[in-house]
């Protein structure tokens, strides 16, 4: 079967948002997007677009699922989505000023942390003398890391090597103040979104107000020169050509179905590397055992829950049926959140974290739990 990888290029055309876990018991008042959509969401692009590209949407139903799979992501191994053999993580491409394309993806701030190990540490409970061998830290200088100090591992972009982004522009105050909402520093050239706030109310069926229903959305804005970026790997199908897919278009995706022009280039996947420093690019399903393996963490975690379709079930792509779990009859599921660090101990520890990582082939078949190894810490963006 001949596949082919390409990279997928988004540049937002207006406001970002990518809605996160809502509680179930009362309403927000502020309800912020998220910087990166999920990998479930991406699928379901992929599958969309395999769909329009092939000329089957809103008719021929008996062939979706031999194009696209017979159901949106449920979790389970043997789940086939047809032609879409993979899909990678979502990052950041920016061209850089040579030309050049360039990909940063979350990291948890190191701030300029030096990873420190001290060979013994003893510590006495009361009942005796316990001793933690190979204990890992993070140090500033000669300092030791302060968790109360906010600049810490916040979320930035970066390629790893040698470019570095915060995740939210300077805003300039002085506009703010003047013209009562937010506009990023134009000369602030080290941010990639700004925020654009705006106040709504929900209506009920009437369209009369709830007077609870007011709420302000945090929507986001990209800079010039950056958008989303991801990789699928997709096979020839009779019913639609390899060739089809590099077409560009304009796309609406995200919670506000917001407009989004789409390129596609052939591309290959991202060389893997070795080290006993591992970083989520993507969330990812594990199972808490890992930090048995881990000298150091710093990492986050994250809801997870996802709409199920079949592809026969309605014409119309945005109805979507019920609101469950990636298993059936569970609640929201734990990830652990892109960006975040694990520190090995040791190489045999390494493997394990890797074999951890990998063991969920369903997810990482979409785009989760896909990470980067590397023997150093990259520097971060604070001083």
């Amino acid at each position: 079967m001949k596949t082919k990888t390409f990279r997928f290029i988004l540049t937002p055309l207006e406001t970002v948002f990518f809605g996160d876990e809502k509680s179930p018991f009362k309403q927000e008042y502020f309800q912020r997007s998220k910087y990166l959509p999920q990998q479930t969401g991406v699928l379901g692009l992929i599958r969309y677009e395999s769909l329009r590209r092939a000329g089957l949407l809103g008719r021929n139903h008996h062939l979706w699922e031999k194009l696209i799979g017979a159901k949106s992501f449920n979790g389970t191994n043997d789940q086939d989505f047809g032609i879409i053999k993979k899909i990678g993580p979502v990052g950041i491409h920016l061209k850089d000023d040579k030309g050049q394309d360039r990909l940063l993806y979350p990291l948890k701030d190191p701030a300029h942390l030096e990873i420190n190990t001290i060979n013994e540490v003893r510590s006495d409970y009361g009942d005796g003398t316990v001793e933690l061998k190979n204990f890992t830290l993070f140090t500033s200088g000669k300092k030791i890391y302060d968790p109360k100090v906010a600049d810490y591992f916040e979320l930035i972009f970066s390629d790893f090597k040698e470019l570095n982004y915060k995740a939210l522009t300077t805003e300039d105050s002085t506009f703010a103040k003047t013209h009562g909402f937010s506009k990023p520093l134009l000369n602030d050239a080290n941010g990639i979104f700004w925020k654009d706030i705006r106040p709504g109310i929900t209506k009920n069926y009437k369209g009369v107000p709830n007077d609870e229903g007011y709420y302000k959305t945090e929507f986001l804005r990209m800079m010039p020169g950056f958008s989303y970026s991801f990789t699928a790997t997709i096979a020839e199908h009779e019913l639609l050509a390899l060739d089809k897919w590099q077409k560009p278009t304009v796309i609406r995706f995200g919670g506000d179905h917001s407009l989004y022009k789409m390129r596609i280039q052939e591309t290959q996947d991202l060389l893997p590397a070795t080290g006993n420093i591992f970083i989520l690019l993507s969330d990812a399903m594990v199972s808490k055992s890992i930090y048995n393996h881990c000298a150091s963490v710093v990492s986050d975690v994250q809801h997870f829950r996802n709409i199920q379709t079949e592809s026969k079930a309605s014409e119309n792509w945005h109805k979507r049926p019920g609101y469950q779990s990636s298993q059936e009859g569970e609640g929201a599921q734990i990830l652990l959140k892109h960006g975040s660090i694990l520190i090995a101990d040791g190489e045999v520890e390494a493997r394990k974290i890797e074999d951890e990582i990998q063991r969920n082939e369903a997810f990482r078949k979409i785009g989760y739990n896909q990470f980067i190894r590397l023997t150093n810490l990259p520097k971060g963006t604070k001083i």
